[in-house]
C-alpha cells in the first residue's frame, strides 16, 4: 500500500486514494468508518481510544498478538 505522512501521522490510501487508517507511533488511531473487514499491521501495539468509532460496517478484523492494550470505547 501507499502512504504518505500528514504531520506525525501515517496514513494509509486505498485504491481510490482516500485514508483508511491512521497509525500515530505504534497506535492506531482512526479507522475510515465505511471500512468492512480489517488486519490490523503488525507494528501496531496500542488500540487507541474510539479508533473504530462508528465502524456499523465492519463485519472482520484480525487483531496481531503484538496488540497489547485496547483504548477506551475503541469499538463503540
Amino acid at each position: 500500500m501507499d502512504f504518505k505522512m500528514i504531520k506525525d501521522y501515517k496514513s494509509w490510501l486505498n485504491e481510490n486514494q482516500n485514508v483508511d487508517y491512521k497509525i500515530e507511533g505504534d497506535t492506531l488511531i482512526w479507522v475510515d468508518d465505511d471500512i468492512t473487514e480489517f488486519v490490523i499491521p503488525d507494528s501496531v501495539r496500542k488500540i487507541g481510544d474510539e479508533a473504530f468509532s462508528d465502524c456499523k460496517s465492519l463485519a472482520s478484523i484480525e487483531i496481531p498478538d503484538s496488540v497489547t492494550s485496547i483504548g477506551n470505547y475503541a469499538f463503540y
